[in-house]
Formats: C-alpha cells, sequence, structure tokens
C-alpha cells in the first residue's frame, strides 16, 4: 500500500494544475485519478485491514454483542443482537464525486448493491406506527438491495498534517430499494412478518433517511476517522489543492 501512495504522489507531484471551469482549478483528469486511487485504498482496507495501522477487517465486520435501542418517527425498536455478521461494505460503487478544492470538499454519490446483517441469535421488541408489532427471538437475517448514499463531505487535515480526515457530512442521506428478511420470529407467523418488514421497512428508511442520516452522522465521522488518521494521505489531497 506504501509503494501505492510514493507513485501516486510522484506522479501527481511532477504534474502541472491548470484552471477549469468555476468549481475546479486543476486538471480533471488529475483530480479523478487520485480520488479513485483513495477509494480503492479505502476498499482495500475495508477488506484487508491493517495489521500496520491498527485497522480490522470491517469486511465481513464480526461483533459478538451489540444493543440497538431506537425510538423515532413512528417507530420503536429494543433489540439485542449476538454473533453479528455485516457483510458488503467493501462491495461500494462510486456513481459521482465532484471535488471542490476551494472548500476541500466532495459531493460523493455511491451504491452498495448489498448489505446483509446477520446474528446467530437477537432478543427484539418494538413495534411500527404502533400497529405493527416488532418482536422476535431467534436468528437474524436481513438484506438491503441498491442501498444508495449520498452527501457533500468536508475534509480537513490532521493535527500532524499527515492525514486526510472528516470534518463533517452536509445533508447526508440515502434510500433503499429492496429489503428482504429470512428472519426467525417466533415460529409460526415468520413469513407474514417478514413479508410486512420487506413491504415496510425499505420504505421507511428511505423516507426518514435525512433525518437517520443526521442522527448518526457524529458516530460514523468518529468511526472513520479513527481508522483515517492512522494513515499519511493528505499529500495526495496536497497535490490537487
Amino acid at each position: 500500500m506504501k509503494i501505492i501512495l510514493v507513485v501516486l504522489f510522484l506522479a501527481v507531484s511532477f504534474t502541472n494544475a491548470k484552471i477549469d471551469d468555476g468549481n475546479l482549478k486543476c486538471n480533471r483528469f488529475l483530480v479523478d485519478a487520485v480520488l479513485r486511487q483513495l477509494f480503492e485504498l479505502l476498499r482495500l482496507l475495508i477488506k484487508e485491514g491493517s495489521a500496520t495501522n491498527d485497522v480490522p477487517i470491517l469486511d465481513p465486520l464480526q461483533i459478538e454483542h451489540q444493543e440497538i435501542n431506537y425510538t423515532s418517527n413512528g417507530f420503536t425498536i429494543q433489540s439485542e443482537l449476538y454473533n453479528m455478521t455485516f457483510l458488503g461494505l467493501g462491495d461500494f460503487e462510486i456513481l459521482d464525486t465532484t471535488f471542490d478544492k476551494e472548500d476541500i470538499s466532495l459531493e460523493l454519490n455511491m451504491r452498495f448493491p448489498l448489505l446483509s446483517l446477520l446474528s446467530e441469535r437477537y432478543v427484539m421488541a418494538g413495534d411500527i406506527y404502533s400497529i405493527f408489532p416488532l418482536l422476535g427471538n431467534g436468528f437474524l437475517n436481513i438484506e438491503a438491495h441498491d442501498l444508495i448514499f449520498r452527501s457533500k463531505i468536508y475534509l480537513r487535515q490532521s493535527a500532524d498534517g499527515k492525514s486526510i480526515l472528516i470534518d463533517r457530512f452536509i445533508h447526508p442521506q440515502f434510500e433503499v430499494d429492496t429489503i428482504v428478511s429470512r428472519t426467525e420470529f417466533d415460529g409460526n407467523i415468520d413469513d407474514i412478518l417478514n413479508a410486512m418488514i420487506e413491504d415496510l421497512l425499505a420504505d421507511y428508511l428511505t423516507r426518514f433517511s435525512k433525518y437517520i442520516a443526521a442522527q448518526h452522522e457524529h458516530d460514523a465521522k468518529q468511526f472513520l476517522n479513527q481508522y483515517l488518521t492512522n494513515f499519511e494521505s493528505w499529500r495526495l489531497i496536497a497535490a490537487i489543492l
């Protein structure tokens, strides 16, 4: 990974910047090349981790125990999940990016073809709009198909000047095309409840995505920055500023 960074840095260091209309004042090809390399490095990091930089493998992401308590916009859930596995983070596709060198920000539009959440055992109580119950105890298997995430992301330099960090997200939102649930509830009406989840959850998540994303913006930033700070990546951005 270090070799890739050095090669790319040398390449961009000897490329002359030029004026572009309005938004970018550097060679568009150079900007695209740098962004592509950064995202590929991110993909590699998610899938393989980095023992040297103390970054665990994030796809698959495995968690022994997780509590989830959420109440908002007619949706209430309290649950505990055991031996969780989260799959699909590293399979993202970049649909569109626009880099603004003036405020060091990135307009990002990305797609996750398939995100899967598995849990060997879960306990859950909740409801949707106080009408549809969400009760269960058993194994959990939920898939989100074609999740699209959009946001403007402001970047900043780390205190030691070496790393790219996330400063803030602006108007983060997402949409989900389809939810597939193969979850065990009580063993009697599993098919009915799974069908209800598939019919309602994708629409709910998309409808309230701005609120949900805003509520978790800080946590997402902290989670990402704890790993980004371990990489000397600022020189790549500096080459196109």
